[in-house]
């Protein structure tokens, strides 16, 4: 199997502000693999406040995932869970929960959140390694630890991230 062929279908997983999106978006243009920000898939139009029904959230995810080539990022574990069988690499970002808040006040409310969403989305991120539920520290590492070795990557810094792109 060549270098080219094990980064064909991409799950790019962590805690928000860990650098998903960052990561997609270099990877996206390097390999020129289109990108789903799960988010879009999760929530209805117009902003964080209402969640779609997860069965067609993934119905959406299934679709794309039987496609062959893409790249797909986001916080939700039970999306994760789902499609991670079909990705060739998932790659779980795990900075510290600190450096998450810091880069989420950095990019500031997007999609048209509130400042009270954008206070919530703080305080969440901090409690990553406390949280439970699917979208926790906890539920990444179930979904990872699942895989085998050879299908999983692991960047625990924006350093390790930087290197891991170089090495493209």
């Amino acid at each position: 199997m060549g270098q080219e062929s094990l980064v064909q279908r991409l799950l790019i997983m962590g805690n928000s502000g860990s650098g998903k999106s960052w990561l997609a978006a270099r990877l996206s243009a390097r390999l020129h693999l289109s990108v789903t920000d799960l988010d879009a898939l999760n929530w209805e139009s117009g902003g964080y406040s209402r969640a779609r029904p997860k069965a067609e959230v993934l119905c959406d995810v299934h679709q794309i995932a039987h496609q062959e080539r893409w790249i797909m990022e986001g916080v939700y574990g039970w999306i994760a869970e789902s499609v991670a069988l079909y990705a060739t690499r998932v790659i779980w970002l795990t900075p510290d929960s600190a450096e998450c808040v810091e880069n989420i006040r950095a990019r500031g409310i997007r999609n048209q959140g509130s400042a009270e969403d954008f206070a919530a989305l703080l305080e969440w991120a901090a409690l990553y390694d406390k949280r439970t539920g699917s979208s926790s520290y906890q539920g990444h590492f179930a979904v990872f630890s699942q895989l085998s070795p050879d299908r999983r990557i692991r960047l625990n810094s924006r350093e390790e991230t930087d290197r891991f792109l170089a090495l493209l």
